[in-house]
């Protein structure tokens, strides 16, 4: 039973990681030792990320790369790969956080919104399982892939998130899809679920919403803390029997939303 949350030394690349829920995931693994890759579609801000992980730095940190690569198309996610794979002889866990929103009329909500969504919410998450698949096969223990969906895609929102709320539901199958396909591989596939987190994306939301803290019966947003440790779990000893569960991370959310 020791160590059964232990993830140092594993090889963790995060997609986004550079701001919001994928820093907060990426800043975890770091601080428990873990070799950390994120990327972003500007050079800019893998510089920044690189420098905030510097001031976090501790004798159990573990290592951070920051890659420039833009996973909202089919080549982008290939350029990440390909540099990880140049890099590492493996990886031990996937965690596909690279996402976006979009909120507007239904009247006038466009074409492009839903191309972008997909692309980028949906479609990258698969090509990045797929392309880093060679690596997740040579895991040391079965590897361990995590999609960050979010409770929209369990629940309607009050907002007009419409390809938003559909790609994450999306996203929740996929999981369920890949873990059936890869549990042969020792290749673990969950979904979190996200309820209210404090982020750029949901930054809007939350204005719009005042209280947001009310619709949660835990009655706070989520942290770091809360989020990067459940994707410690889902990587670590603690969850190797766990694979092809959308996970709920909202604080209680949904089962107030469901009353």
């Amino acid at each position: 039973m020791n160590n059964l949350f232990d993830v140092s030394g594993k090889i963790v690349v995060v997609t986004g990681g550079t701001r919001g829920i994928g820093f907060m995931i990426a800043s975890g693994f770091y601080a428990n030792g873990a070799t950390v890759y994120v990327n972003s579609r500007r050079q800019k801000d893998c510089d920044y990320v690189v420098g905030e992980f510097a001031k976090l730095k501790n004798e159990q940190s573990g290592k951070f790369y920051a890659l420039v690569a833009d996973l909202g198309e089919e080549k982008g996610c290939i350029s990440y790969a390909d540099e990880i794979k140049k890099r590492e002889q493996r990886v031990d866990v996937l965690i596909n956080n690279a996402g976006t929103s979009w909120a507007a009329p239904i009247e006038s909500y466009p074409d492009s919104a839903w191309d972008k969504l997909m692309a980028l919410n949906v479609k990258a998450a698969f090509h990045m399982t797929k392309f880093l698949l060679p690596l997740l096969r040579k895991a040391q223990s079965g590897a361990s892939v995590i999609n960050i969906g979010s409770i929209s895609g369990e629940s309607v929102s009050k907002f007009e998130y419409y390809a938003y709320s559909a790609s994450k539901a999306a996203l929740h199958h996929l999981t369920r899809h890949l873990a059936s396909r890869l549990a042969g591989d020792k290749i673990r596939v969950n979904c979190l679920a996200c309820g209210p987190f404090h982020t750029q994306l949901t930054k809007a939301a939350f204005e719009k919403s005042g209280n947001v803290e009310e619709s949660v019966p835990l009655q706070r947003t989520g942290s770091a803390t809360d989020v990067a440790g459940t994707c410690l779990y889902l990587s670590s000893n603690a969850g190797a029997w766990t694979t092809g569960v959308i996970l709920p991370l909202d604080g209680g959310h949904l089962i107030k939303a469901r009353l």
